[in-house]
């Protein structure tokens, strides 16, 4: 081989490499935070793990933003653990990646409670970050949760929760004590409740079971836009009213003294009417039915 076309041989080597460098390069550019993204199409995540020894605390602070979160009671009354996973969907896996290392979990341990939020940038210029949570608590703990946009999930809790959520689906059952709710837009589902219900609606359903409203108790259930379905014991003793702007009014299966009734409110006695079950839609039905 002559010396001429080694050197051409070397050289188109070397314009190979230059070339499969340069388009790597091309397909996945180093991040730029003032970009905006394109896609989802590629993802980066991690898991996380925490375990806390119970010192004094009573209940969970959660402020989450996206994602989904699942607190059920757990089988260890001194101990909280709390896991799940972190993740960011980008345009490409190097912005992906470089973007997880911005979303946090922080857990915090006050004298009281423990509390837990999401840490991620205000500006997401279109990436997705993205948390899901499984936590673990004893069963009579206080619960206050914040979730931005996902499903939540709050399940065996014997003490009062408090739940505030903009856009998603809001499952709650099992709940033994106050249950305070506020959805801006999804649907809200309750059911084997027990105690005293404060729920708010703008946009969705409300479908809620009461197992047993206390004694001068109330059950307070209102929607703007969406219908109103609720399954309470014919045992149940309070004063009713049920009104609609836009709708109908459905009373099945239970005994309303001194009923009124107009096409757009329904108003009675239930039991001897110690609590107090009011409920209200502008735009929507309301059902309620009578169990035993």
């Amino acid at each position: 081989m002559n010396s001429t076309s080694s050197f051409w041989k070397i050289s188109l080597l070397a314009m190979l490499l230059l070339a499969l460098l340069t388009a790597s390069c091309v397909i996945d550019p180093d991040p730029d935070p003032d970009d905006d993204v394109r896609n989802h199409n590629y993802r980066a995540s991690e898991e996380f793990d925490f375990s806390i020894d119970i010192n004094g605390q009573t209940r969970l602070d959660l402020d989450a933003t996206n994602g989904t979160v699942e607190i059920l009671a757990g089988a260890d009354n001194n101990r909280v653990q709390i896991w799940g996973e972190r993740r960011v969907e980008s345009d490409s896996y190097s912005d992906a990646e470089y973007y997880l290392s911005k979303l946090a979990v922080d857990v915090t341990q006050y004298a009281g409670e423990i509390a837990v939020k999401t840490i991620q940038p205000d500006n997401t210029r279109g990436r997705n970050f993205l948390v899901f949570y499984h936590i673990r608590i004893p069963q009579n703990w206080r619960v206050r949760a914040d979730q931005q946009n996902g499903e939540l999930l709050i399940e065996g809790i014997s003490g009062p929760v408090d739940v505030t959520q903009n856009n998603g689906e809001a499952t709650l059952r099992w709940i033994d004590n106050d249950l305070n709710a506020s959805l801006d837009n999804g649907n809200i589902f309750i059911s084997h409740h027990s105690g005293n219900a404060d729920v708010s609606l703008i946009n969705g359903n409300i479908d809620a079971a009461l197992d047993l409203l206390p004694a001068g108790g109330a059950c307070k259930l209102n929607s703007v836009n969406g219908q109103i379905l609720l399954a309470i014991p014919r045992s149940t003793s309070a004063e009713f009213s049920a009104a609609v702007t836009n709708g109908t009014i459905a009373v099945n299966n239970l005994n309303l003294r001194n009923a009124q009734t107009t096409p757009t409110r329904t108003t009675g006695i239930l039991g001897t009417g110690d609590g107090d079950v009011e409920l209200k839609t502008i735009n929507g039905n309301i059902v309620v039915n009578g169990v035993n």
